[in-house]
């Protein structure tokens, strides 16, 4: 990244040669067997509709990771033989743990998960009852950490013990209640279990020694669950239009998050599910079944998500004066608090023979005409201050609401003609953006504005190196060839398209200039901008 070899004759803004980053290599493999059951069975005027089903899958998981291999001792992460297997740790023969934990660090994890249900659904004069159990089951086959007074190296024999799997059992009900002919209420309730991604697991668990602020994998998660009610009220309105209004309510427990280990000399995070959020909400639907060559769907959305960890990536900050994790004293809204959504969709339909008419010809016939659309609030996210510091509570604004249109236009042709059979082509043309919506969707959280972001669009002249870049070397001048003229291959740092005096010098001031139209450039793309409108056009061929 030590090159102006960009337009903006930059440096460390654009990456001009070797590896960026690092690599990061992953491997999942499976088996999985599963088989479901269904039976039906009347008694007098009662009808069960008996479901079941089980499902096994084997895992083998790899990771090979290293942040910077260009380093000597390089920040990596490495389970299973593959690519190479642990290349980075050396084994000491006055550690015996580094012996164990290159061995066992070559193993690739072999985690087995499972599912077992069974459903009745009992129908009796338009009640339906539907009770149902499911079982869950989760083995890592691998160690955890048990121990936090300090750091335990992997492959120590103190600290560790294997996980033991773990079998989860989650109750369903529904009921569905008549009202009347075209009315009913449906209860629900019900406990889902989920497991977090496995790189939460395992992911740097084998660790030998610590980084700053590293996280460490832990084994022993347990599953996420979601106790879920839900209770609904529908109405079918006449043959063609129906009403729904849907509550919901949601807690949700172990979430994924970090538990700060304070110890000396370097304290790490530790990937735990101990926290807690709730969703709730309202849902209401209205809708025409397509009838007399037109329907729609409208929906709005009301809801409400709080928790106490935005992600399992988000580690509390440490309080200066106690020194420990600043943990929130209340739950706050989640990512994806999403209060208000309004969704909208109207179709219309002509088969053959139908639609208007020109001189007596239905020119809209075997045309389908689809208008969608959506308007929606804003989602949550934390303020932060110029150093990129919390300055507010967490996600205690919110980005601005926003809304879409889009048109689809469908017209087929039958060929069964030419082809025989169903064959037909459909012409299509998608319109996204359809009234040209481009207004600001997300902003940047320093500034509250969508172009400035206060930090890398906004550096001061001082901001850059005061040196004077030279297209050539001159003999009598000894600044010309100091080392400040060259990267790190040697090529000079002079960059032609910012020598806008075309003298042999970029100076500090055409940088900046350069700095200014890298700005420009970047305002000018609106990154956090609504996409203009967009034409597709195509055809498809069924048969």
């Amino acid at each position: 990244a030590y090159s102006t070899a960009n337009p903006y004759g930059l440096i460390n803004y654009f990456v001009a040669r070797g590896n960026e980053g690092g690599v990061d290599f992953r491997r999942a493999r499976f088996v999985q067997v599963d088989g479901n059951i269904t039976s039906n069975l009347e008694v007098g005027e009662t009808r069960h509709v008996f479901k079941a089903g089980v499902e096994m899958r084997f895992m083998t998981l790899s990771r090979h990771f290293n942040a910077n291999p260009w380093d000597g001792s390089p920040f990596y992460d490495v389970y299973g033989s593959d690519y190479g297997g642990n290349l980075y740790l050396k084994v000491n023969p006055e550690l015996p743990y580094t012996q164990v934990a290159k061995e066992q660090s070559e193993k690739p994890y072999t985690p087995i998960t499972g599912g077992l249900f069974v459903q009745d659904q009992i129908m009796f004069k338009g009640l339906v009852f539907t009770p149902g159990l499911r079982f869950d089951y989760l083995s890592t086959d691998a160690l955890y950490r048990t121990q936090y007074d300090r750091f335990y190296p992997y492959g120590s024999d103190v600290g560790f013990a294997r996980a033991d799997p773990k079998l989860y059992v989650s109750p369903r009900m529904t009921i569905t209640y008549p009202i009347t002919e075209r009315q009913n209420v449906r209860l629900a309730y019900g406990i889902y279990y989920m497991a977090p991604p496995f790189a939460e697991f395992y992911d740097s668990f084998n660790a030998v020694q610590l980084r700053g602020s590293q996280v460490l994998g832990n084994p022993n998660l347990e599953m996420q669950r979601t106790n879920q009610y839900e209770v609904s009220y529908n109405h079918q309105l006449n043959d063609d239009l129906a009403l729904t209004a849907t509550g919901f309510y949601k807690d949700i427990y172990n979430q994924s998050g970090l538990a700060f280990v304070r110890i000396t000399p370097i304290p790490f995070n530790q990937r735990v599910l101990s926290d807690y959020g709730t969703a709730r909400g309202v849902e209401l639907t209205l809708q025409k079944r397509t009838s007399d060559n037109w329907g729609f769907n409208l929906n709005y959305t009301l809801q409400s998500a709080t928790g106490t960890a935005n992600n399992s990536g988000t580690a509390a900050a440490i309080d200066p004066q106690t020194e420990q994790p600043a943990l929130p004293i209340e739950p706050f809204p989640l990512g994806f608090d999403r209060r208000h959504r309004f969704n909208a969709v109207v179709n219309f339909e002509w088969n053959e023979g139908e639609g208007p008419r020109i001189g007596g010809i239905p020119f809209m016939e075997r045309f389908s005409v689809n208008f969608s659309g959506f308007w929606q609030t804003g989602l949550p996210y934390t303020p932060v201050d110029g150093r990129g510091q919390a300055a507010g509570q967490l996600n205690s604004a919110r980005f601005p609401s926003n809304w879409n249109s889009e048109l689809r236009i469908i017209r087929t042709i039958p060929l069964s003609g030419v082809f025989g059979g169903n064959t037909s082509m459909d012409i299509f043309l998608d319109f996204f953006n359809l009234l040209n919506y481009t207004g600001a969707i997300a902003f940047f959280p320093r500034t509250g504005s969508p172009d400035n972001d206060g930090f890398a669009l906004l550096r001061q002249p001082g901001d850059f190196p005061a040196t004077a870049y030279f297209k050539t070397g001159d003999p009598g001048r000894k600044e010309t060839f100091s080392t400040a003229q060259y990267d790190r291959v040697g090529r000079r740092l002079y960059n032609e398209r910012v020598d806008f005096n075309r003298d042999g010098i970029q100076t500090p001031d055409e940088t900046y200039r350069g700095y200014q139209e890298y700005v420009a450039t970047v305002v000018s793309l609106r990154g956090n901008y609504q996409d203009p409108r967009s034409v597709y056009f195509g055809v498809r061929f069924r048969f």
